[in-house]
């Protein structure tokens, strides 16, 4: 069994550095319009993408530290892209700066905690005058030049975005799905309300013609966490009881006990609602 390598100071950031660069080129290589297509390996496949994100999902190195580096990347291109959903190659090409000029300021002496103090104040004048910067989006031109960019100039994409942000307004979501056709065609499917994979607990919720359960208005309880409780729910129940609400209730999970307690207080009739359980 091989030993536990123990580096520090400059050898260990240098060699977390070097991931992080090398990373950090392959995925600036795909950078804005004039970006550059990456081939991957994929098993026996092969990859073409132009997608920062795809890019750095797919880099491994065999040294550890250069796996570090990788992986510190990795995690902020995953957070620009869970928040915002585009911006993965600008967030890695901005790290990998920092990185950059943070070792050199290390390297000269310059002690840790100044240097994380100086980042902070100039992140927050960073984000202050980007605010100046900012532009609306008004009206599908605007719409035109943004998607043009993302697609790397194609106008079929280009439409559909258009499309489909027209027809929403400016409080609608869009998503991305693959699609099940053999035709190779985007099709823009516009739908209100909300729609997910997930049902209804119990039978007994069921008050309407067809097994479903209808409920007008209702006030609805998202819990992140698991409700296990019946003492945690309880005072909305009696609340929605009390004004006569209908009350939806979705979590990741549910205790036996409390999916007890409320279907009887739906038996009794003394609610009606469901609950459900989390998307994804």
């Amino acid at each position: 069994m091989a030993g536990k390598k123990i580096l520090y100071g400059k050898i260990a950031r240098d060699s977390i550095l070097a991931g992080i660069i090398e990373s950090g080129k392959a995925v600036a290589s795909t950078f804005g319009p004039r970006g550059r297509t990456v081939v991957l390996e994929k098993g026996p496949e092969y990859i073409l993408t132009k997608d920062g994100y795809t890019v750095i999902l797919h880099i491994d190195f065999k040294e550890e530290c250069k796996k570090y580096g990788r992986n510190l990347l990795f995690e902020a291109a995953q957070y620009a892209n869970y928040v915002n959903g585009d911006g993965s190659t600008s967030v890695c090409i901005l790290t990998m700066e920092l990185c950059k000029a943070a070792n050199s300021l290390l390297n000269q002496g310059i002690d840790i905690n100044d240097v994380r103090s100086g980042f902070k104040k100039a992140k927050e004048f960073v984000l202050e005058k980007l605010i100046s910067y900012k532009e609306e989006i008004k009206g599908d031109e605007d719409l035109h030049d943004v998607a043009f960019i993302s697609s790397n100039g194609d106008e079929d994409i280009v439409k559909n975005v258009i499309k489909a942000f027209s027809s929403i307004g400016d409080y609608g979501v869009v998503t991305l799905g693959t699609s099940q056709s053999r035709k190779g065609v985007t099709d823009v499917v516009v739908s209100s309300g909300l729609d997910f994979d997930k049902g209804f607990l119990s039978s007994l919720c069921v008050n309407s013609p067809g097994d479903k359960c209808i409920l007008k208005e209702p006030k609805v309880l998202l819990s992140k966490k698991s409700i296990t409780e019946v003492e945690e729910v309880k005072p909305l129940v009696l609340y929605c009881d009390k004004n006569r609400y209908p009350l939806v209730i979705i979590a990741p999970s549910f205790s036996d006990e409390m999916l007890a307690f409320f279907n009887e207080q739906v038996t009794k009739k003394n609610i009606s609602g469901c609950c459900v359980y989390a998307p994804g």
